[in-house]
């Protein structure tokens, strides 16, 4: 492939726990969705110059925004792509795999993790486009699984959502699950393997960027910072509005909750205000049948918050309804 593809998974010095390179799909599996023309399927590159990479690590996946038929409603067309259950082992893991985001459309990518049974936690949410050109370099993305560390029973979901037209081809490619440990060199230096990320080595050496902290294993971002990687290492940089951000991961703000920017916990309307979903400002309830709103926050075993909305109607409060 050109030069602006993803690299191609390689022997690994970290064990590799799960991969795929889209040479065959199996044992991963694509469930049918609806409607059924919007789907991931198999390419080598777009011919397409308005939507879509030129080129990927050979076979990639990619989900066709051309469609038979017209959707205008919501929902807006979803399709998934499920991987086979996995296990991790009591040491730290990446998650790392590449995107290509190339659309004026571009609708959005969710990265979930199923576990315990039919709980799901998300990884990311990649909303619009970022690649300028289907010529632009692919994009490298990594989530620290260490949560997950010794559990069975483990799938990884790429949950794609449709733009709202023909222009939002979304690719992936070269999915790597790996674990990951500190290994010292013949001079005494020391590091993890490139796709293990500068961001471990970083962290056993002893230096991390700004706005980020060893976690005694690597170099994560502070609370209300999203991390990305380049090729200078881990950067992190202010969580945008309408996210939070908690270990480097953005994530959505939940209904009834706001998300002004740099947000480590989302912050509750109140009572009398509501909001929809990855809002960064609350809005006002008026006039008759209003609705307050109950708000809970739990956290697990491992310190992850999860936030919960209860609406109570409460009728026409004002006597005016």
């Amino acid at each position: 492939a050109g030069s602006t593809a993803p690299s191609c998974i390689a022997a690994a010095s970290c064990t590799a726990v799960l991969q795929q390179d889209f040479e065959s799909l199996s044992p991963w599996e694509v469930p049918k969705s609806f409607p059924k023309d919007y789907t991931w399927a198999p390419s080598t590159g777009s011919s397409s110059g308005s939507t879509g990479p030129r080129s990927g690590c050979s076979t990639y996946y990619y989900t066709e925004s051309s469609m038979s038929t017209v959707y205008t409603a919501a929902p807006a067309p979803t399709t998934s792509l499920i991987s086979p259950p996995f296990g991790l082992p009591d040491a730290a893991t990446l998650l790392t795999f590449y995107t290509h985001r190339y659309g004026v459309n571009m609708g959005s990518l969710q990265v979930l993790i199923a576990h315990d049974g039919n709980q799901h936690t998300s990884l990311s949410v990649l909303n619009g486009s970022h690649e300028v050109s289907a010529d632009s370099a692919w994009e490298h993305h990594q989530f620290n699984l260490t949560d997950f560390r010794g559990k069975g029973g483990l799938r990884l979901i790429f949950l794609a959502t449709r733009g709202a037209d023909d222009r939002s081809d979304l690719a992936l490619d070269s999915i790597l699950v790996e674990s990951c440990g500190p290994c010292a060199s013949s001079n005494g230096g020391c590091g993890f393997r490139q796709e293990c990320t500068e961001q471990g080595s970083a962290a056993v050496c002893g230096g991390c960027p700004v706005n980020s902290f060893n976690n005694g294993t690597m170099c994560v971002c502070q609370e209300g910072y999203v991390g990305t990687l380049s090729a200078g290492g881990l950067q992190c940089g202010p969580c945008p509005n309408g996210l939070y951000c908690q270990q480097g991961i953005a994530l959505p703000c939940p209904e009834g909750f706001f998300c002004a920017g740099n947000n480590s916990d989302p912050v509750h309307c109140g009572p009398g205000h509501f909001s929809e979903e990855s809002a960064s400002a609350c809005t006002e309830w008026g006039g008759c049948n209003s609705v307050v709103y109950e708000y809970s926050r739990t956290v697990d075993g491992t310190g992850n918050p999860t936030y919960a909305t209860t609406g109570l109607d409460m009728g026409d409060v004002d006597g005016d309804g």
